[in-house]
C-alpha cells in the first residue's frame, strides 16, 4: 500500500475544516502509513512539501490535498503524481482532471463534483465526529448555545435580544478549544451559517457543528443551507432558524428551553 501523505498549509489553523480534515488523518493513520506534510511554511514535527517532492519516495506516495483556496494551485504542482481531493466547501473556481479522485464529506458536495467533474471517480465520505461529542445527561448550565463566528447578524442583532430576557444565553466569541464541554452543558444550539457562506462565495461543506450539538444532546435550531440538508430534518432532529418572524423564532426556543 502506498503512504498517505496528507497536505496542510500549517498545523496552528484555528478552523473546522482543518480540524476534521487532522480527525480524518488520525483514522487513516490507524491502517496505514500516514503523515502530515505542510506546504505553505516549516512546521516543527512535520515534513515539508518541497523536501517530500526532492526524494524518490514521493513516486510511491499520494498526496491528500483539502484545502480549497490551494487545491488548484498543489495538483498543478503535483502534476503527474498521486493525488486524492478531499471536498469540503464547493465554490472554489476550481477544475478537476479525471485523474483526480474526490472524496466528498457530503452529499451536497458530492452531487456539485458530480455536475463539474463527471469523469472524475467520486464518493462519498463524511467528517467524523470526535469522540468527545457525547451526551452525558449532566446539568446544563446554559439554556442557550450561540456562537457567533460565521453565523448570521439576525441571530445576533434580533433574536438573541429577544431571549435574552427569559433564557441563559452564552455567546462564544472565538475559538474554543472544549466546544464539546459547551455544548454538554447547553439544552438548545443556535446555528445559522447561510449569510456567512453566501457572502464567502463557497458552500457549507459539512457543517458540523449542528451535528456535533445533538450527539452532545442539545435541541437544535439551524439554518438548512448546502451541506446541513444532509442529515438536518426540520420537526424530526431539529427546528429550522429564521422563520417567518424573529419572534416566532424566539417562542419556539423558549419552549424548547
Amino acid at each position: 500500500m502506498r503512504n498517505m501523505l496528507f497536505l496542510f498549509p500549517e498545523l496552528d489553523m484555528q478552523h473546522g475544516g482543518h480540524q476534521a480534515q487532522l480527525a480524518f488523518y488520525r483514522i487513516a493513520a490507524k491502517y496505514c502509513q500516514a503523515k502530515i506534510i505542510c506546504y505553505n511554511k516549516r512546521c516543527e514535527g512535520t515534513e515539508y512539501l518541497d523536501d517530500v517532492l526532492e526524494s524518490k519516495a514521493s513516486n510511491d506516495s499520494i498526496f491528500i490535498v483539502h484545502w480549497g483556496p490551494d487545491v488548484a494551485g498543489l495538483i498543478h504542482r503535483l502534476e503527474g503524481m498521486h493525488v486524492v481531493y478531499i471536498a469540503h466547501s464547493t465554490g472554489w473556481a476550481l477544475s478537476l482532471p479525471p485523474t483526480v479522485p474526490v472524496l466528498a464529506v457530503s452529499r451536497h458536495t458530492q452531487a456539485y463534483w458530480g455536475k463539474h467533474a463527471p469523469a472524475s471517480p467520486i464518493f462519498y465520505l463524511p467528517n467524523v465526529i470526535e469522540d468527545d461529542f457525547y451526551n452525558s445527561d449532566q446539568l446544563r448550565r446554559n439554556d442557550v448555545l450561540f456562537m457567533k463566528r460565521k453565523s448570521s447578524a439576525y441571530v445576533f442583532d434580533q433574536l438573541l435580544p429577544l431571549i435574552n430576557k427569559h433564557c441563559r444565553v452564552r455567546v462564544i466569541d472565538g475559538w474554543v478549544d472544549n466546544l464539546a464541554d459547551e455544548m454538554r452543558h447547553s439544552k438548545v444550539f443556535l446555528y445559522d451559517s447561510t449569510e456567512h457562506w453566501k457572502n464567502s462565495g463557497v458552500s457549507e461543506g459539512f457543517g458540523l457543528p449542528p451535528l456535533e450539538a445533538m450527539a452532545c444532546g442539545c435541541q437544535v435550531f439551524s439554518s438548512l443551507n448546502d451541506a446541513l440538508s444532509d442529515y438536518l430534518d426540520p420537526g424530526v432532529n431539529c427546528e429550522q432558524i429564521g422563520v417567518m418572524s424573529a419572534d416566532y423564532d424566539a417562542q419556539r426556543i423558549i419552549k424548547a428551553v
